[in-house]
């Protein structure tokens, strides 16, 4: 899994704006984030992997991408984009990419965080 792209600020909103024009503007001190996430699926057990928003209890449930402090709409803002990260399914040996979207402070440069797969990982966003 690798992070792709980062669109922030004026761009993450004319992108959100393509899938969804009655967008909001963001708040004062808001920002919109857009990123860009590969998934490659090498081998295992599954023929094939699915993404998919599941924030559970159980660690071998959970699958979801994140931002600290930026739940804010961040499951709508992702289901409206057209190549959502939640919409791919991963063959054994293939890769997909899809985007995820988060409204969170302006400026802030916490990591994209995905719990899944009996795992966690975390991504720098800073430029």
């Amino acid at each position: 899994m690798k992070i792709d792209g980062v669109l922030r600020g004026e761009e993450a909103y004319a992108a959100l704006l393509e899938s969804d024009p009655q967008l909001a503007p963001p708040e004062e001190g808001k920002e919109y984030i857009v990123v860009t996430v590969q998934v490659s699926y090498e081998e295992g057990e599954a023929d094939e992997l699915q993404m998919y928003e599941n924030i559970a209890s159980l660690p071998s449930a959970s699958r979801y991408f994140a931002m600290s402090g930026s739940y804010e709409n961040a499951e709508n803002l992702t289901a409206s984009l057209p190549d959502s990260i939640y919409n791919c399914v991963i063959k054994a040996g293939e890769s997909a990419e899809g985007r995820a979207a988060f409204l969170h402070g302006t400026g802030e440069n916490e990591p994209l965080i995905f719990a899944g797969f009996e795992q966690v990982l975390r991504f720098s966003l800073a430029s």
